[in-house]
């Protein structure tokens, strides 16, 4: 395929966008590994059309915005990813260093000892669960949900948002609820609250719109 940038010889890092959403009716997605694209062919279609409607103003606009050629290529194929479905559900962007940083992260690792050989693609794995974590939340598992739900309710700063997110599992819309993260987190200065849809059915959440940070 034909990107509508170069790639940045200085930039070291790949980065992956990935893409849930309706089509017809089904959910689907649609992943770009920083190469090339993998899903169903009508959504690689319609995000190839969409990145050849672009026109030169508005790649000049995004350099401007962006002011790296690198991150302006990212935005783009995230706003094509998203556009390539009917109705998007999720979007997820991915870093991942070089295969020759981690390399040399992994022989650091295993010059100290220890039981354990660290592997390039066990810091992939770190890398990937890190990523989803950044995304997913706060919160990060049910288990901090439930506290929430069944501790004291403290009054919100402000009303829930009008969207209703839809669940990744069962689709239907999620509820808002004021989510506050345990007090021993508050204690360390790394406390988290703000508004999280949920779904009580399958157990899944959204990430936090935070608003308070301790």
């Amino acid at each position: 395929m034909t990107y509508i940038l170069p790639h940045d010889a200085c930039e070291m890092d790949t980065y992956h966008v990935t893409g849930i959403g309706l089509l017809g009716g089904e959910k689907d997605s649609l992943r770009w590994d920083g190469d090339k694209l993998s899903g169903p062919e009508v959504l690689k279609q319609r995000c190839l059309a969409y990145l050849s409607s672009l026109s030169q103003q508005d790649i000049l606009v995004a350099l401007n915005r962006e002011a790296n050629t690198h991150r302006c290529r990212i935005h783009f194929f995230e706003e094509a990813v998203s556009r390539s479905f009917d109705e998007v559900l999720d979007l997820y962007t991915e870093r991942f260093e070089s295969p020759e940083i981690l390399a040399k992260r992994a022989a650091a690792w295993n010059a100290h000892g220890g039981d354990r050989h660290w592997t390039v693609e066990d810091l992939v794995e770190m890398e990937k669960e890190e990523n989803w974590n950044l995304h997913h939340g706060p919160p990060f598992s049910w288990d901090e949900i439930e506290d929430c739900l069944s501790g004291k309710q403290y009054p919100s700063p402000c009303p829930p948002p009008t969207d209703r997110p839809r669940c990744l599992d069962c689709l239907d819309p999620m509820e808002w609820i004021w989510f506050s993260s345990s007090a021993g987190t508050w204690e360390l200065s790394c406390g988290r609250a703000g508004w999280t849809p949920i779904c009580r059915k399958c157990r899944t959440w959204r990430r936090c719109d935070e608003m308070v940070i301790s």
